[in-house]
């Protein structure tokens, strides 16, 4: 056998291999990303995984990005690039149940015309003719509509809470029943039928969170007494329980016996908790325990957790001023 037939069979079967390990690679690891960026930017997190696969019906997202009007702001720019490549990456994640759409809405087009319709903002841009449009639309197969007017750089912490929210909203019908039990007003001053009162001016307001619940959920407040937990609960969230009964306690327990969902936050040292105050005696609302915890059932679940110790981050501390007493300049308050 010469060498010049060696050399072409050699050849022969480096194109078959080359062509078998693409094939290969195709087929096996398409869907295989490296997320190589510092903070993981395009790694969705579990939650976000766990909606799109349990999504039941396809929806469709359109992204409104005006390109041109955006040259002229080079950190808009980017960001519009990481909000695109992480819509494709719900697409990808979502098993052909995203269907992404990129729209580049032209001066008096259709798209711009549709993009008003579905209530996105058009940002004014010095030196450009065209506005800067930068939102997202997204629809489902009942005609149900959500929306994100602006996506506000500021905002960038919470975009993948904010997308996956959206999704959510669209591919959920029916709505999980999610009880609340605090001994805080954290659903502030409610409407009395019995009184036909409303909430008075000066009252508690509820709070932000409990907006952002009712968004998506079926919210029910749940008396701090009582007895038992309603099976048709798909969650329990537990904010606070000071001082709860045991008949309470015991509810608690059997409901997460049962399967149930519990979602629970104690307290050490909770500042929003105001004890009442005594005329016979002002000390005693200062010297008024504020700490929650649930130890009986943590115990029996078999964890424990200390009443004096608080984990906090620095970084994300609010810069609060005390006045006088930190010579009226903003220190970190870590809580």
């Amino acid at each position: 056998m010469n060498k010049q037939l060696l050399s072409a069979t050699g050849l022969i079967l480096a194109i078959i291999l080359f062509v078998s390990f693409n094939v290969v690679v195709n087929g096996n690891f398409k869907s295989a990303r490296v997320d190589l960026t510092e903070d993981n930017l395009y790694t969705l997190s579990d939650g976000t995984i766990n909606i799109l696969q349990s999504m039941d019906e396809p929806i469709s997202l359109r992204f409104y990005y005006t390109e041109k009007a955006a040259q002229a702001l080079p950190s808009l720019k980017s960001y519009a690039q990481r909000v695109q490549e992480l819509l494709l990456e719900y697409q990808r994640a979502s098993n052909g149940k995203i269907r992404l759409f990129i729209m580049n809405p032209e001066p008096f087009s259709s798209d711009e015309q549709r993009a008003d319709q579905y209530g996105l903002q058009s940002v004014p841009i010095d030196g450009e003719s065209d506005p800067l449009y930068f939102g997202l639309a997204g629809t489902n197969e009942i005609d149900g509509v959500e929306t994100i007017p602006f996506f506000q750089p500021e905002k960038e912490d919470t975009l993948e809470y904010d997308l996956t929210k959206l999704i959510y909203k669209l591919s959920n019908n029916n709505r999980k029943a999610v009880g609340v039990i605090s001994s805080l007003e954290v659903d502030g001053e409610q409407y009395d039928p019995l009184k036909g009162e409303v909430a008075s001016p000066d009252g508690a307001k509820p709070w932000a969170v409990m907006a952002e619940l009712r968004q998506m959920f079926n919210v029910s407040m749940l008396p701090t007494d009582i007895r038992r937990i309603p099976s048709s609960m798909d969650a329990l969230v537990v904010i606070h329980p000071k001082e709860l009964s045991e008949s309470t306690l015991y509810a608690i327990d059997q409901y997460v016996l049962a399967g149930g969902k519990l979602i629970t936050y104690v307290d050490p040292y909770a500042e929003v908790d105001k004890p009442k105050k005594d005329p016979d005696n002002p000390m005693s609302a200062m010297l008024a325990p504020r700490s929650s915890n649930m130890e009986e059932l943590f115990t029996a679940w078999g964890f424990k957790r200390s009443n004096t110790d608080v984990v906090a981050d620095r970084k994300t501390a609010t810069k609060v001023d005390f006045g006088a007493k930190t010579d009226y300049q903003p220190i970190d308050y870590v809580l």
